[in-house]
């Protein structure tokens, strides 16, 4: 016969178990609230998300990523793990913020009221916020998952862990080996719109949208920011080791740019084929990269967003070494120069072809057999395009290769007056020595431009070089230092230079590009003086005064 302390056990378990879960209660504001928030919205917020809420604003076409589609109730940012619904503090908190990177911006200006009126507005277009049976469900209600209230200290021990977890997990299938987001799975990670979305690139965590802190990314990998998937199944102590791998992988917080490359001099001859013993005490400086977006081609989103550069160079010539990372490699053989018009589909990143090539070897340049893959069009800087180049159809093709060119005024320029960064104008030329990352080999195509409509193909010699391992290109042009009646790069001289990048995947070609504005090349002098030099000379000449006026006084006195 059951005892009575073991029934009481059985009817407490059965009341556990037989008790529904407590419905979540969420505050969505009063009617008067939301539609006050809808005024904002409509002025502020519609042009990119759309009078409904769909993402379909007039600006969409011309986003990347698409703006969020707040119907389907999938976030990114949030601290609820999964599908759920984010809770409104983290809907605040993207509004207060924004997405670096994307067309989100900050509303800092809003009110804290204001703010809320359009989160309480914003959750109108997700049923779910006031469906009562999908607020009992946990795996769509705004449950926080609960986290750690610090960081422990960052080791090595503690990362090394990661790197293993990082693999064990297939973070590299669209990461990378190297964490720079160019995993074999890349091309073809799509969003829940099935639009081609980049992985982020872990080296740089400036660049992070859900923040760049260790808390900031144990917050993101215990939640998961779609497609990435929650990893809160990891123990606590899992994930803080990915985080400390992933915080390895770069530098910084935030970005650390610079205005000028310092040339180094080198003594013998700039033989490329031993560029990484010649380059080994070149200081890197780095640039941003921004789209183009003042001209017709406009790329409103380019794919590369800056620029590592390094410059040596003897008595006769100049190197510059230009890297950057890059989702995949467009590579394969190319066919003619193809003149686009602005009708083709624009972005060009629907592909579901892995054509980058990760495999880790140094071999540079790039000699393959012809494949069954999709044969990339041929690039250059003078390929024509339409006022607007949007993403407007899901065809599927293999875009333009990759490509890279150096850019410095035709002239000598005097002064601090230079030629408009945008390839130059009719007052004042540009020279730009382009790449086509598919096509050159050992040397590089010369062009003069009076602007984006007015390029003219030239011969004069670049020499050249390239390589693609693990998401970076590494590119190195070289050409005589000194030119006659053109700008020559001068001993202890500050020379005007700028940048632009092709992404091919992204069906950048011509104008549509990513590019720098202006900085400066300083080529530090072959030979330092000395100081005991520069002391011998000024004590000499101190005593050659002296003498003079000995001279002087005892003339005087005679």
């Amino acid at each position: 016969m059951m005892s009575v302390k073991l029934k009481i056990i059985t009817i407490a378990i059965t009341l556990i178990f037989s008790t529904p879960v407590m419905a979540v209660v969420p505050d969505n504001g009063t009617k008067a609230q939301q539609d006050s928030g809808k005024k904002i919205y409509d002025n502020l917020c519609s042009q990119c998300h759309g009078d409904q809420g769909v993402g379909d604003g007039i600006a969409q076409k011309y986003l990347k990523p698409w703006p969020r589609n707040f119907k389907k109730g999938i976030y990114k940012f949030k601290s609820t793990p999964d599908d759920r619904l984010p809770t409104n503090k983290d809907l605040i908190r993207v509004i207060r913020k924004g997405n670096p990177y994307t067309g989100m911006p900050a509303w800092p200006q809003l009110t804290d009221e204001e703010v809320l009126n359009v989160v309480y507005y914003l959750k109108t277009f997700t049923k779910e916020y006031a469906d009562a049976e999908s607020m009992k469900d946990e795996s769509i209600a705004p449950i926080p998952l609960k986290l750690p209230s610090s960081a422990p200290s960052w080791n090595q021990e503690s990362a090394d862990k990661g790197k293993k977890l990082f693999a064990e997990n297939k973070c590299i299938d669209c990461h990378g080996k190297v964490g720079r987001g160019s995993g074999t799975s890349a091309p073809t990670t799509e969003d829940i719109d099935s639009n081609q979305i980049r992985p982020r690139d872990l080296t740089k965590r400036w660049t992070f949208r859900n923040g760049p802190t260790r808390d900031d990314i144990f917050r993101t990998i215990s939640m998961g920011i779609s497609p990435m998937p929650s990893f809160h199944n990891l123990s606590e102590q899992e994930r803080w080791n990915i985080v400390d791998y992933v915080y390895s992988l770069g530098e910084s917080d935030e970005a650390k740019y610079d205005t000028v490359v310092l040339g180094e001099p080198i003594q013998g001859d700039l033989d490329l084929s031993k560029s990484n013993e010649l380059f080994k005490n070149a200081k890197a400086a780095y640039f941003p990269v921004i789209a183009q977006v003042i001209q017709p081609g406009r790329a409103f989103y380019a794919s590369a967003d800056g620029v590592e550069v390094k410059a040596i160079y003897n008595k006769d010539e100049i190197a510059i070494m230009l890297s950057w990372h890059d989702m995949a490699a467009e590579i394969n053989k190319p066919t003619e120069t193809a003149d686009a018009g602005g009708d083709d589909d624009g972005w060009g990143d629907d592909s579901g072809d892995d054509w980058g090539d990760d495999s880790g070897g140094d071999d540079w340049g790039d000699d393959s057999a012809e494949s069954n893959e999709p044969v990339v069009q041929k690039n250059a800087p003078d390929i024509k395009i339409g006022i607007i180049d949007p993403k407007t159809t899901k065809e599927k093709h293999a875009g333009y290769s990759d490509a890279v060119a150096i850019q410095i005024p035709s002239k000598k320029v005097k002064g601090v007056i230079k030629p408009y960064f945008v390839f130059g104008d009719k007052k004042m030329a540009v020279d730009l020595w382009f790449a086509d990352l598919a096509n050159a080999k050992d040397k590089a195509d010369f062009y003069t431009a009076k602007s984006a409509a007015n390029i003219t193909k030239g011969d004069e010699l670049i020499n050249f070089k390239s390589s693609y391992v693990e998401g970076r290109w590494e590119t190195i042009f070289k050409r005589k230092r000194i030119k006659e009646n053109g700008t020559s790069f001068e001993e202890k001289g500050f020379t005007p230079i700028a940048f632009s990048i092709w992404d091919g995947f992204n069906n950048e070609r011509g104008n549509k590009r990513g590019l720098t504005s202006w900085f400066h090349v300083y080529l530090k002098p072959m030979k330092e003086e000395s100081i005991l030099g520069k002391m011998a000379l000024g004590a000499l000449f101190a005593v050659l005064i002296e003498l003079a006026i000995v001279g002087l006084v005892r003339r005087k006195k005679k």
